[in-house]
């Protein structure tokens, strides 16, 4: 449902950035400004030469984010400091104050959800004062300042009105020079100009506070944590959300955890995939040899290990593939930071920990705290915290009603038939082609006659191969050229197979090195 909201909201968002959209009722016209600004204001109204090259497709990020990021050493008067400065950002903010400055520009001052000490400032400039700027984007100026004016009435130009409320702004980043400003981010960072302004979504995920490590979860994240197990799964939070350069080199927004880091990608095509878990299994026990199949255990090719017991139990009711990956080991017994013996199995996101001591079943099976470890620069970690009791927020969910994309077979539509997928290399080469293989038996049986459709779920786009009819083994495959693949990022494969109008449909995929 969440996420169903949130991209009618960003459509509605994009609306309010097409040019000609109809300006809302406004509050009385504001005095023209006596003197229009002169500091990098070509800038700030998007009037100079780099103006063109701004994406207008706004960027979900937070205050938070916004105030980690480096602030750059020089400033140029007209020139963009890039990427940010060529960014437009979507946030959701709480109102603070507002003031009318002499410039003509409403010098709005908002936090981050929950955290009022957390500010930034969004400037609204004077259409006015805006002349040099393109129509279209003038009237986008235009249309956000109404916008503003007609939710918070006309701001004082003598000193800072207090505002309430939580609404979304979107805007193009902008880098000041320090010099006062009331509310400024300590990077500097604003958004400078405002493009739109609406009222925060319906059923916006509200903010957490967490006394036990003093930080706040919020928004997308919280709606992850929440729904993908709680504390018990994740543990407290360690960090606020913050922009981080990843293994890859490429910064995100992300948030420490206890027993996670979850990281956001809005360039990743699906929604229920933009928040995703950092791969702590591999940064701390590289992957075993493959074992091979075992009986009674649920095998994944893509890496040779099993899952069974209670382990898989775990696995599957918490998320599955998305949110643990690949097994990289297969149970082992590993004295762990409190001294004592323990029986894990590692994931590419997790390491599954077995605690019979435990008398609630519900926390036999526990993840280990990496968060602290790798934190802390791979320093040893404290010893355990206690188990858990309940989450100090409103009651979690049950498990994620989002399907997982793990590799097990879907329920099928008759008893008997049974669907498996494997790709050719779980560790591909950059430029290398991939072949998915399609298995469909019934009864043991393979079955002939059947076609395979794929899609490839990739960092930033996906793809498709089609393959069949399935010989008497009931295989079926196809194959693309991977291309450019993103090393280090799992690319899902979901693979349907049709026969005689029956869909039979499970998961699989490699990770680029």
């Amino acid at each position: 449902m969440r996420t169903r909201l949130a991209r009618l909201w960003l459509l509605g968002l994009l609306l309010l950035l097409a040019p000609g959209h109809a300006t809302p009722a406004s509050a009385a016209p504001l005095a023209v400004a006596t003197q229009c600004g002169v500091e990098r204001w070509p800038v700030k109204t998007l009037a100079d030469p780099d103006a063109g090259r701004v994406d207008p497709v706004p960027v979900p990020a937070t205050v938070a984010a916004l105030r980690q990021l480096p602030a750059p050493a020089t400033l140029p008067d007209r020139a963009r400091v890039a990427p940010v400065e060529l960014t437009t950002y979507a946030v959701t903010v709480d109102l603070i104050a507002a003031k009318l400055e002499d410039d003509g520009d409403i010098h709005l001052v908002v936090a981050e959800p929950g955290t009022p000490a957390a500010t930034m400032i969004a400037e609204f400039p004077d259409p006015d004062c805006a002349l040099a700027t393109a129509p279209p984007l003038r009237a986008r100026l235009a249309q956000a300042r109404a916008a503003l004016l007609a939710a918070t009435g006309n701001p004082s130009a003598q000193r800072f009105v207090s505002l309430a409320g939580r609404v979304t702004l979107a805007g193009v980043g902008f880098f000041d020079r320090p010099h006062g400003q009331a509310g400024a981010a300590p990077n500097g960072i604003e958004l400078h100009p405002v493009l739109a302004f609406a009222a925060a979504p319906a059923g916006a995920a509200p903010c957490a506070s967490f006394a036990e490590t003093g930080h706040t979860l919020c928004d997308r994240f919280l709606a992850y944590w929440q729904a993908h197990g709680g504390l018990a799964v994740n543990g407290y939070p360690l960090t606020e959300a913050r922009t981080e350069t990843l293994e890859d080199g490429q910064p995100y927004l992300v948030q420490w955890f206890e027993r996670v880091r979850l990281e956001y990608h809005p360039e990743v095509a699906d929604p229920q995939y933009q928040v995703l878990l950092g791969q702590f299994g591999r940064r701390i026990h590289p992957a075993e040899p493959p074992a091979g199949a075992q009986p009674g255990r649920r095998f994944f090719p893509e890496t040779g290990h099993n899952l069974g017991d209670d382990f898989l139990a775990y696995w599957d009711a918490h998320g599955g593939l998305a949110q643990f990956g690949y097994p990289l080991t297969e149970p082992l017994t590993e004295t762990l930071e409190d001294g004592r013996p323990y029986t894990v199995q590692y994931t590419e996101r997790a390491r599954l920990e077995r605690h019979p001591e435990n008398a609630d079943p519900q926390y036999r099976v526990l993840l280990g705290q990496f968060g602290r470890r790798l934190l802390a620069g791979d320093a040893p970690a404290p010893a355990p915290a206690p188990v858990p009791p309940p989450s100090p927020v409103p009651p979690s969910p049950a498990p994620s009603p989002i399907p997982s994309p793990a590799p097990a077979p879907s329920p099928v539509p008759e008893a008997g038939y049974q669907l498996t997928a494997t790709v050719s290399n779980p560790s591909p080469a950059r430029g290398s082609t991939v072949t998915v293989t399609a298995t469909l038996t019934n009864n043991g049986q393979g079955v002939a006659g059947a076609t395979l459709d794929t899609v490839w779920s990739y960092k930033t786009t996906t793809a498709s191969c089609a393959g069949g009819p399935s010989g008497g083994d009931g295989r079926v495959s196809c194959g693309r050229d991977i291309g450019g693949a993103t090393s280090g990022y799992t690319v899902t494969i979901a693979v349907t197979v049709t026969y005689q109008g029956q869909t039979f449909t499970t998961r699989t995929g490699f990770t680029p090195r």
